[in-house]
């Protein structure tokens, strides 16, 4: 809708919310959340859950999913992240605040409260972010957690810690997880790159990599994802 068409909507108050967000005809993302308040084109929601949709998945198939929006801990096994995702195949991630406020007509959000986001290949606590949905740009705050996971080799970050996780053919899995801690942090969907910022610390097996600024890249493509996983261009780093 157009700005003018929700100007009639003025402190409107719903509870268990669930509302389709649409490219053209393509399903882009849903919004659930405990309640809202309606102010024009902007939302104000309790517990929020931004959930990013895969291309071709239907909204009748969203419609009937599980719309809870608590989220796994980030010290949660590997096994427990594996069936939380194979229980949400239409999912490619999702952003889940405490409060946050919802621009439907420019697709951004933002919130001051405590953040999650989770997906099959990253998990983020931190406090405050920023979201455009139309740039693909997601930017937290502060006090920023993170847990990286990456699936078919070690990350060349530092080396990762492996997991094995059997596949359905009985063949071994190797995932490599990687903890880190920095004071904020973006996500640019577009450029493939999350860049943390400020009192950087990663830390593994391998050894541990201090830095003023980090940037990972993430599936640039569909080979570099098989063959060397996640790539890193540092800035500043202090090995241990």
């Amino acid at each position: 809708a157009k700005p003018r068409d929700l100007s009639a909507f003025s402190n409107v108050k719903t509870t268990t919310v669930r509302m389709p967000f649409y490219k053209g005809t393509k399903l882009e993302y849903f919004l659930r959340g405990r309640s809202t308040t309606m102010r024009g084109k902007l939302l104000d929601v309790v517990w929020p859950m931004i959930d990013m949709i895969r291309e071709g998945v239907s909204v009748e198939e969203i419609a009937t999913s599980d719309s809870r929006v608590e989220v796994y801990p980030l010290d949660s096994t590997l096994e427990s992240v594996l069936k939380y995702w194979a229980e949400r195949a239409y999912s490619e991630g999702l952003v889940v605040s405490e409060t946050a406020t919802f621009d439907q007509y420019h697709k951004t959000a933002a919130g001051t409260s405590k953040v999650f986001l989770r997906s099959p290949m990253v998990d983020i606590n931190a406090v405050g972010f920023s979201a455009d949905q139309k740039n693909k740009f997601i930017k937290f705050a502060s006090n920023v957690e993170i847990v990286l996971r990456n699936r078919g080799g070690r990350s060349s970050v530092l080396g990762g810690k492996e997991s094995e996780n059997k596949k359905s053919d009985g063949k071994k899995d190797k995932i490599s997880v990687i903890r880190a801690f920095s004071n904020e942090m973006t996500v640019d969907d577009k450029r493939k790159i999350i860049t943390l910022t400020g009192n950087v610390r990663v830390f593994d097996e391998a050894g541990t990599v201090t830095s003023n600024q980090l940037e990972i890249e993430y599936g640039s493509s569909e080979t570099e994802n098989k063959s060397s996983g996640l790539a890193d261009r540092s800035r500043s780093n202090k090995p241990k």
